[in-house]
């Protein structure tokens, strides 16, 4: 038992003294071993605090460092992948399945026949994916896998590709070019020169403002389209260079058929078959003739007439575009030369193609032109049994305006089964007896031009 820190009557004055002083001397003990402690202690943590100063100093120089940065460098290509036109994608996918079709060879091995260099790694990859859609059903634009993701991308360039034939793909880039996808018509407002005018009047402080009003027509583009069908043996399928044939094929022909039609005043509309010419019913003169002064003029009543144009085009046919160019004074100068080869004369833009009518130069303000376009839609058969009948001279023809020939139904079609009873009699043609694919291509095609913006000379004979 531990003894009391005090002895006798708790209640004394003294004893109060005693136990106060006892206290006083525990108190201090407690403190001089706690400050006993402190003192033992110090040398640690003197040695700890150095070694954080020393880390601080270290941080605080580091900071004061200027930091250079390297970032990575990003993973580059090993070779630079080269695109490949939408018309090569189309011809591709066509050569493919006729390969495959005919020969059992693998769609993979044929197009690294067409493109075997590394660089067309993701043009195979992509035409292949065409491919599979457009092996099941008809390749079109409209439908998703095929041709659908080439259509905001790719159908300019397309364009593009036929300006080289076509007078109407040059004027595309130049007029309001509508794409219409999944619908079969576009309707687009205007406003025409006799609709009102929204002109404002000058105002003076504190008068009132006129109120004006206009009122807007429209137009409606219509879907129509061109189409043909070629037949081609495995021989010509399976040459090194049949992918050139095919997009020639494809672009030759469907030029021919635009410029045609296109730019043709007798081609008339054929309500659900095709619109008629722009040119169609526009005002027009007989050329002032073949020499110089005579082209001054005949250019002077094209420019007098689109002398509001925003776009002014003159379209001829390639040879009187030739015959500007070669036009040569009694002194032997060229004074037209330079001109035409520069795409313009007398302030309208030159576009020329071998399919536009000869002896018609038309005049047009692009743009008051509407354009409806869309990707060709292709198909391949080695199954099909063909009329071989054309939309040209000599018959058999497949035409709509020939309604009342023997064997010619009312859309202007020659079915199988009238082909025996047309005149001469129409050949029909198996391509599985044969060994030889189909190809059809059809091209989704529109146009419309507004009141007043269009004229025409006839007769051209420059040179």
């Amino acid at each position: 038992m531990n003894r009391p820190l005090v002895s006798g009557d708790l209640n004394s004055p003294s004893m109060e003294a005693k136990a106060a002083k006892e206290l006083q001397r525990t108190a201090y003990e407690r403190a001089f071993e706690a400050a006993q402690a402190d003192i033992n202690a110090a040398p640690q943590l003197a040695r700890e605090v150095k070694s954080l100063r020393g880390q601080i100093d270290g941080i605080e120089k580091a900071l004061a460092r200027p930091i250079s940065v390297t970032m990575p460098t990003p993973a580059q290509p090993k070779l630079k992948q080269v695109p490949i036109p939408a018309t090569k994608h189309i011809a591709a996918v066509a050569i493919a399945e006729a390969r495959r079709k005919l020969g059992q060879t693998p769609v993979a091995d044929t197009l690294k026949t067409l493109f075997p260099a590394k660089h067309h790694d993701l043009a195979r990859d992509r035409i292949a994916r065409l491919w599979s859609k457009a092996a099941t059903e008809s390749a079109s634009t409209t439908h998703a896998g095929w041709a659908a993701e080439l259509v905001r991308s790719d159908v300019l360039a397309f364009w593009k590709a036929l300006a080289e034939r076509s007078a109407a793909a040059q004027i595309e880039g130049m007029c309001r070019s509508l794409i219409f996808g999944d619908n079969n018509s576009l309707t687009i407002p205007h406003r025409g020169a006799s609709e009102g005018s929204l002109r404002p009047s000058w105002v003076q402080e504190d008068a009132t403002i006129p109120v004006a009003q206009a009122t807007f027509g429209s137009t409606t583009l219509h879907r129509f389209k061109l189409g043909i069908i070629s037949t081609m043996t495995r021989e010509l399928v399976s040459v090194s260079n049949a992918i050139d044939v095919i997009e020639s094929l494809i672009l030759d022909d469907l030029a021919a058929g635009l410029d045609a039609d296109m730019l043709d005043p007798t081609s008339g509309l054929i309500t659900a078959t095709r619109p008629a010419a722009i040119n169609a019913g526009a005002p027009n003169q007989a050329s002032a003739g073949a020499d110089l002064a005579s082209v001054v003029a005949d250019f002077k009543y094209l420019r007098t007439q689109l002398a509001c144009a925003r776009r002014p085009v003159v379209a001829m046919n390639t040879q009187h575009r030739q015959a500007l160019e070669m036009m040569v004074t009694p002194e032997g100068a060229f004074p037209l030369a330079a001109m035409v080869a520069s795409g313009s004369l007398r302030g309208m833009r030159i576009v020329d193609g071998p399919n536009v009518p000869l002896g018609i130069v038309s005049g047009l303000d692009a743009a008051s032109l509407y354009l409806g376009i869309d990707l060709p839609m292709v198909d391949i058969s080695t199954s099909a049994l063909v009329a071989m009948a054309s939309a040209t001279a000599p018959d058999p023809q497949m035409r709509a305006e020939n309604m009342t020939e023997h064997g010619v139904d009312v859309a202007g079609s020659i079915k199988v089964s009238d082909a025996a009873g047309t005149t001469p009699p129409t050949e029909l043609h198996s391509t599985f007896q044969h060994n030889a694919v189909a190809l059809r291509v059809v091209q989704p095609a529109s146009w419309k031009i507004l009141p007043s913006s269009c004229i025409y000379i006839t007769g051209v004979n420059w040179g």
